[in-house]
């Protein structure tokens, strides 16, 4: 289980700051910051961490390459030979580059 965090907060104007300190910047107080203590967010399960966009761990299916659809995509040209020439020709649509 994951240790509870930290906060200090100051009692008079409600500041938060990551760690104690005599005077609150915020309203200038003296000795009006407390420690407040965050719960910490519930576990998961590992294999629920990994599934995520592309799928559950448990529905993978392994594929050699021969079995992939390869599919040619129109590109766009950057502008930029050198560019073009490392993205495989040039830019794909919806791609972040």
């Amino acid at each position: 289980m994951a240790k509870a965090k930290r906060a200090y907060v100051c009692n008079d104007c409600g500041a938060d700051f990551p760690r104690w300190q005599g005077q609150c910047n915020a309203c200038g107080a003296w000795n009006t910051i407390t420690e407040v203590r965050i719960a910490a967010s519930p576990t998961v399960a590992r294999n629920e961490r990994l599934s995520g966009y592309a799928g559950s761990a448990t529905e993978s299916k392994v594929q050699t390459l021969s079995e992939i659809d390869l599919q040619e995509v129109p590109r766009f040209t950057s502008g930029f030979k050198e560019l073009d020439r490392v993205l495989g020709g040039g830019v794909v649509p919806g791609a972040a580059i």
